[in-house]
């Protein structure tokens, strides 16, 4: 057809010009003006006279493509309706989606069911607006799957479950879970993930009672699995009770539900089962066990007290083959980090029970023990390490004492300068007399907290020379003297 008529053009004046090729191209392509009068009406669009016109040209009766030629349809709607005719369904079941409110998805699954063999009472359980096709998809495939609709609406055809809610409930009829059973997750408050490990409980076989104690919605997934994991392993609600504490963080949770899988026995869970453990302090208990600590060893360090490094401190005397009596020594909160480490290497290096037991003490800073420490290992008598293994003297001026033992000096002699009144240099000076063969009477001479070391060494310099007591005395009192001022 080149060109419309004169009546033609008159009755078709209000259309647009992409309205008008499609009547046109009906005309051309054999459709009857009687055919051509169902779509070509001004309030349908062009798209949507495209759809009427395909339905005609596709052998559609007038009826049919009359159905839906309702501007209320988009095209797409249209498209899915004509689909339906043309798949063989009659108009009482295409009277089922073919409305508005159903969009072109929704319409899909419905005309799907239908011709895929379920009846209308099946397909009507979910041919309703309030399911998205998402939905509708899962309530069709729960259908298939041979449940009844009683079965379908009171387990799971509920618009306030998911898609993804529904396929969970779906698969617990795939492994064939009973009614009952299904019954126990198919709510909308619990989310896929507690489904899913509910679904997993049946499937492995615990009772009804069993999933029930996990089977709520205050219970997220996390902790549902550590209890799954725990009755399964055969632990009574008694002994999994500890672990659903709603204090355990998701991270503690989850360490608990690794531990179980892994086999580990009840006491050695309930040493880090507890809420106030941080969660490094978690870690460091775990790694313990996985290293092959026992749980008698793990206990000396798996306390909140204890930080991380205090803890690896501990850990590494098991690891260095200590025993546990050797471990409690220095197993304590009071102990930082570096004087464990000097309390270890003493009995690394071979130090005694007795001996480490001079040096492990609160009131010892790290230098200090290392001192004594290093006075038994320089094969000193515990009378001797005795002599400087007191508080009130710094690791600078036990040093001065261990090393007069270190080179010779007797018991008698060391004691001249043995006292904390005396520094370092002081100490050191009349040490050096001492080494230099001076008699007691000499040192005596000069060893006085009032001299300095400066002073001591020139008392000492004189008596090196040969001065006389009467001489030295001399100088020595104007040292005094000029202490005493200031």
């Amino acid at each position: 057809m080149s060109e419309f008529t004169p009546e033609q053009k008159e009755k078709y004046k209000d259309f647009t010009e992409d309205q008008m090729n499609e009547i046109k191209n009906g005309f051309e392509n054999g459709l009857s003006e009687e055919q051509i009068d169902v779509y070509a009406k001004p309030e349908f669009n062009s798209k949507q006279m495209e759809e009427l016109k395909d339905g005609l040209e596709r052998g559609l009766s007038i009826e049919q493509v009359s159905s839906y030629a309702n501007p209320k349809f988009n095209d797409i709607q249209m498209h899915r309706i004509g689909e339906g005719y043309r798949a063989g369904l009659s108009d009482e079941q295409i009277g089922m989606y073919a409305k508005p409110d159903f969009d072109q998805w929704q319409m899909h699954e419905i005309e799907n069911g239908l011709i895929n063999s379920l009846s209308m009472e099946q397909v009507s359980v979910y041919a309703k607006p309030e399911f998205n096709s998402k939905q509708m998809e899962e309530l069709k495939d729960v259908l298939r799957s041979g449940l009844s609709i009683e079965q379908v609406i009171m387990l799971c055809a509920k618009p306030e479950l998911d898609n993804v809610q529904m396929w969970e409930i779906r698969n617990g009829l795939e492994y064939g879970l009973s009614m009952e059973q299904i019954a126990v997750y198919a709510k909308p408050e619990f989310n896929t993930g507690q489904m899913n490990v509910i679904v997993s409980g049946f499937i492995n076989n615990l009772s009804m009672e069993q999933v029930s104690l996990y089977a709520k919605p205050e219970i997220d997934s996390h902790r549902m699995e550590v209890i799954k994991n725990g009755l399964q392993r055969g632990l009574s609600m008694e002994q999994i009770n500890p672990y659903i504490n709603p204090e355990f963080s998701d991270v503690q949770v989850e360490e608990i539900g690794i531990a179980l899988n892994r086999d580990y026995s009840i006491e050695k869970i309930n040493m880090f089962a507890k809420p106030e453990l941080s969660e490094d302090l978690i870690h460091e208990i775990k790694d313990g066990f996985e290293e092959g600590f026992s749980a008698e060893q793990v206990s000396m360090y798996a306390k909140p007290e204890f930080d991380s490094y205090q803890m690896g401190v501990i850990r590494n005397g098991f690891e260095n083959g200590l025993s546990m009596e050797q471990v409690d020594v220095y197993a304590k909160p009071e102990f930082n980090i570096n004087q464990m480490v000097v309390i270890v290497n003493g009995f690394k290096n071979g130090l005694s029970m007795e001996q480490v037991s001079v040096y492990a003490k609160p009131e010892f800073n790290e230098s200090q023990m290392r001192e004594i420490r290093m006075g038994f290992e320089n094969s000193l008598s515990m009378k001797q390490v005795g002599m400087f293994a007191k508080p009130e003297f710094n690791d600078e001026q036990m040093a001065e004492i261990r090393k007069g033992f270190g080179n010779g000096l007797s018991m008698e002699q060391v004691s001249v300068y043995a006292k904390p009144e005396f520094s370092r240099a002081q100490m050191n000076a009349i040490y050096i007399g001492l080494i230099e063969g001076f008699s007691m009477e000499q040192v005596g001479m000069y060893a006085k907290p009032e001299f300095s070391n400066t002073q001591m060494r020139i008392i000492q310099h004189g008596i090196s020379v040969g001065l006389s007591p009467e001489q030295v005395s001399v100088y020595a009192k104007f040292f005094r003297l000029q202490s005493m001022m200031g």
